[in-house]
């Protein structure tokens, strides 16, 4: 009989312990065993972990040893826990290290020859830089250096008629004024001290008048080579321009087939999937990170051109069961954590 092998996903609450487990080990195999597991139950000094288990139709807590592989399922800052395991179990055992992005990071990272052409010009917060965009561009975003969710992103715009507005979500301005220096104050109240990145606003194709993106999720495979498992797009409410207030789920393919010529479709769509891997692959290798997944959010312009709004080293995952495509969002993981162990 052979060995059993294990793989810990490292999650952040009780909560998601069993969800989680749930839902990924069906995809694993008679001989891997996997397990769930919160930073608190770790044990260095003993090498053991207490985690979760399903085994004959029943969860179980468990002690175990370190396991062979782990998969992050931790939304946050935990990299020191990454590198003190990785002394333990090796150099190329743990995947996801990084959930939590910095945005001016990867934009720095992505700014290369094949991918400029693609990035919203983008800088760190300051009021010159602040001023140098706004002016140079007339709407803006100023978006959390490591948010999520859309939380805390604002839109600063030039209107023409010689007002400017912030909004927050939505597009309609809950500020405006003539006055710069009335809005400088306002988004020096709403940043405070907290790191923020500045972004060059672009004017993007709408769904039926509403705003959407294009989530490219990428992967890696029983291979070990980044894949792209599908397209999404999240449509926004009426009125708001952050697409994580989403009213419904769509096929990327569906959204383009409705607001592109027949014949410009397929051009997108490769062009999404080859700037997507090539930003996947160039994140990981120059970031001196071990991805196994990551999400790259687009938006299409009015020119059919392709624009890389952030990446999300944390894809969230029920938005795929919406288009019962899930399968393989979920299985993907679990086929490269055995390609490791093999």
């Amino acid at each position: 009989m052979k060995k059993k092998k294990y793989v810990g996903i490292l999650v952040s609450n009780r909560r998601q312990q069993k969800r989680t487990l749930k839902i990924y080990q069906k995809y694993t195999t008679k001989n891997v065993v996997i397990f769930t597991f919160l930073p608190s139950s770790i044990k260095w000094d003993k090498k053991e972990i207490l985690g979760i288990q399903y085994s004959n139709n029943q969860y179980r807590i468990k002690k175990f040893h370190f396991p062979e592989v782990i998969y992050n399922r931790y939304y946050g800052s935990k990299s020191t826990l990454f590198q003190r395991f990785e002394k333990v179990i090796g150099s190329n055992k743990c995947f996801n290290h990084r959930t939590r992005l910095n945005k001016q990071l990867i934009h720095e990272l992505l700014n290369i020859p094949e991918l400029n052409p693609y990035l919203p010009e983008t800088l760190p917060f300051n009021e010159m830089n602040f001023e140098h965009l706004f002016n140079k561009y007339k709407t803006i975003y100023l978006k959390p250096s490591r948010g999520s969710g859309g939380k805390g992103v604002y839109r600063i715009e030039f209107d023409g008629s010689g007002e400017m507005g912030i909004a927050q979500h939505h597009f309609s301005p809950t500020i405006k004024t003539n006055d710069l220096s009335i809005i400088k104050n306002e988004i020096s109240k709403i940043i405070g001290t907290k790191p923020y990145i500045i972004q060059q606003g672009i004017s993007f194709m709408q769904y039926n008048g509403k705003n959407f993106d294009i989530r490219v999720l990428v992967q890696k495979n029983s291979t070990g080579l980044w894949q792209v498992t599908n397209l999404i797009s999240r449509v926004a409410y009426e009125g708001y321009f952050n697409t994580s207030a989403c009213e419904k789920i769509y096929s990327s393919e569906k959204i383009l087939q409705a607001i592109l010529p027949s014949d410009a479709v397929s051009g997108v769509i490769q062009s999404l999937h080859k700037i997507s891997l090539k930003a996947a692959a160039h994140v990981e290798e120059n970031g001196g990170f071990h991805m196994g997944e990551l999400s790259v959010d687009f938006g299409i312009d009015h020119s059919w051109k392709p624009w890389i709004i952030e990446i999300n080293g944390y894809p969230q995952k029920g938005i795929y069961k919406e288009l019962d495509i899930s399968e393989e969002v979920y299985k993907n993981p679990i086929q490269y954590a055995l390609y490791l162990l093999s």
